[in-house]
């Protein structure tokens, strides 16, 4: 028997809050907009890299959320 979906879930994603460094524009985004940094050794960073919607700088993000939302 092959699975049948009945009712599709909602998926939660982390928002983010910064503040562009040249710019001073500030912007809200959630996962699926950065990328998560990675160290020269191969390692996961504790931070998020995105670029600026306003100057197209890119930031590098502390990754803790502000909140969790519901797609």
């Amino acid at each position: 028997m092959a699975i049948k979906i009945l009712n599709e879930g909602k998926k939660e994603v982390n928002v983010y809050r910064t503040k562009c460094c040249k710019c001073f524009c500030t912007f809200e985004f959630d996962e699926r907009d950065a990328e998560t940094c990675v160290s020269l050794a191969g390692r996961r960073n504790n931070f998020l890299e995105i670029r600026c919607p306003c100057c197209n700088i890119e930031l590098y993000v502390e990754n803790t959320p502000i909140r969790k939302e519901l797609l």
